[in-house]
């Protein structure tokens, strides 16, 4: 195998391990999700090339760690038959994370994965001074930690009183998590905009 550098293929995604002689494959997922075609390429190659198992790393992401130097480039295309790519490391846009959104959430407010994939496809692997990261969140649950990333978004949605719907029941004050509406004397909620959090819920 002809000589390599290793900080070239660490910001691809290609990280040597503290044995030089073995590489772990970080494996780009935007906003963590994975088909099973891609599932079952991850365990077929961890079994036959690495040593039977992968790491799920704190972005959302796969990593298969012990893959052999002299094979590390033949692994790579295995896996591209699965649509995956190796991620990025160094000072690098990363993975961008984020939670399930309005697909599978009845909190969220946001399409997740469709942003996550758009901001993925475009900005994912692109040099930066520093590492850079980016989170999305569906809703104010912040499942997906955006406030500690360097972009976070982050789903929200104004509530609006619409008179003619409104029949002053009062179930908007018992749910509102923030205590945030309050019924006036003629049953007509009023919402303090100052703790409000825009959940939607």
């Amino acid at each position: 195998m002809k000589k390599v550098n290793k900080n070239v293929l660490k910001e691809g995604g290609l990280i040597i391990q503290r044995d030089p002689d073995h590489y772990a494959i970080r494996l780009k997922m935007p906003v963590g999700r994975i088909t099973p075609e891609q599932l079952r390429k991850i365990a077929d190659v961890a079994e036959k090339d690495g040593r039977g198992y992968a790491h799920i790393s704190s972005r959302q992401g796969v990593e298969i760690p012990w893959i052999p130097m002299e094979k590390m480039f033949d692994v790579v295309e295995d896996l591209a038959t699965a649509e995956l790519y190796a991620g990025s490391c160094g000072p690098r846009v990363r993975n961008v994370t984020g939670c399930p959104g309005t697909e599978c959430c009845s909190f969220a407010q946001i399409d997740t994965w469709d942003l996550g994939k758009k901001l993925s496809d475009r900005y994912v692997g692109q040099q930066v001074p520093h590492k850079f990261k980016i989170s999305l969140s569906g809703c104010t649950n912040f499942c997906s930690n955006p406030l500690i990333n360097d972009v976070g978004i982050i789903g929200r949605i104004k509530p609006k009183l619409i008179p003619e719907k409104c029949t002053g029941c009062g179930l908007c004050v018992r749910v509102c998590r923030t205590k945030s509406i309050a019924l006036e004397d003629d049953d007509t909620p009023v919402i303090d905009r100052k703790s409000c959090i825009d959940c939607g819920f």
